[in-house]
């Protein structure tokens, strides 16, 4: 079928290879493990010492450091992950880490632009607008600043993964030259297609979770099975939201490599 000859489908096929998706699984447990150890330091600190931080240069410090903290995290198994995606799209190449500070740096910058620009779009909605339609506003704002920071970001470390030389400040040059409307319109198809099919499928789960608890509220036997069938639901809706987060970002990867190879492809022709 034709559907089944588009990149969308295709990157479905890089699911079996197990070895690889394991490596990506396991940098991504670790991001979590040090975001949450990095939120329990941060906490003990807070803790001990809050009436000395709270109001004070050594509070923002704290935050400013814990911050920096996040990226690194962020940043440094962000990274280990290109390797594996040079890995499914067969590049022989040889893994380092030489440019991880300039990655560190790029992401420093970029999500604390998109942090100020949120904060500030935050304060303007609550002193502007009138209740009516702040709420509309402030939902349709989240929704299109969300999956364009988080396409743009991520597009921007395609870029990177492909073309580690790149200069910091050519890099949203050129990853605003990828982003075409044609690539962006297929992103959202798909995108559009699995909330769909999430919102299907959650809906499914609600009405038998409800019905679930209809039974265990006359019928204590049943809540024992409540308890349960919640637990394994939770389980499949993290394991679903995990693999489509992998789809989007082998997609992105795929796409903007054959865009960049036919992007050196053509400056060739024309020399």
């Amino acid at each position: 079928m034709e559907y089944k000859k588009t990149i969308g489908w295709q990157i479905f096929s890089h699911f079996k290879k197990w070895r690889i998706m394991g490596s990506m699984l396991f940098f991504d447990v670790l991001f979590f493990v040090s975001l949450f150890s990095g939120a329990k330091i941060f906490d003990i600190i807070f803790l001990q010492y809050e009436t000395t931080i709270v109001g004070s240069i050594w509070g923002y410090l704290l935050f400013i450091v814990y911050f920096g903290w996040i990226v690194f995290a962020y940043s440094f198994f962000k990274y280990c992950t290109f390797d594996s995606l040079e890995q499914l799209a067969s590049a022989q190449k040889k893994f380092e880490f030489n440019a991880l500070w300039k990655f560190y740096v790029y992401n420093l910058i970029a999500l604390s632009v998109l942090g100020i620009v949120l904060l500030a779009v935050i304060m303007f909605f609550s002193v502007s607008l009138v209740t009516v339609i702040k709420k509309p506003s402030m939902i349709i704002f989240y929704s299109v600043f969300l999956a364009g920071g988080y396409m743009f970001i991520q597009t921007s470390h395609a870029v990177f993964a492909k073309k580690k030389e790149t200069l910091l400040k050519e890099l949203p040059k050129e990853t605003w030259k990828l982003l075409s409307l044609i690539r962006v319109r297929n992103w959202v198809g798909w995108n559009t297609c699995f909330l769909a099919l999430l919102i299907i499928i959650y809906a499914t789960f609600f009405f038998a979770v409800a019905s679930l608890m209809q039974k265990a509220s006359i019928d204590q036997s049943f809540m024992q099975i409540f308890y349960i069938v919640n637990a394994v639901i939770f389980a499949i809706l993290v394991i679903i939201s995990y693999l489509l987060i992998v789809w989007n970002r082998i997609y992105l990867f795929f796409v903007i490599s054959n865009a960049l190879e036919y992007s050196n492809l053509t400056k060739n022709i024309k020399r």
